[in-house]
């Protein structure tokens, strides 16, 4: 794990629906998987939505959304 790059990936399936944007911030509530900077464990983490793919077969309609931790910055002070 270096600093500056992205710690966390989720990929979420649901019913098709057209309620996200791109772009948009999201709580994601998942107990005991994110953990923060300090490495304790966090019940939720704030992920970026980077991609929407919308399927629809003979089953239906389908979405599915890509979130992704902004990468974090640490700057020193001199």
């Amino acid at each position: 794990q270096g600093f500056g790059s992205i710690r966390y990936r989720v990929t979420l399936n649901m019913k098709g629906t057209t309620d996200y944007v791109k772009g948009n911030l999201h709580r994601l509530q998942i107990p005991n998987i994110f953990r923060d900077t300090n490495d304790n464990l966090v019940d939720f983490l704030d992920l970026r939505l980077k991609n929407i793919t919308h399927k629809v077969n003979k089953n239906g309609w389908s979405t599915e959304l890509d979130f992704e931790q902004d990468e974090i910055s640490i700057v020193g002070v001199p």
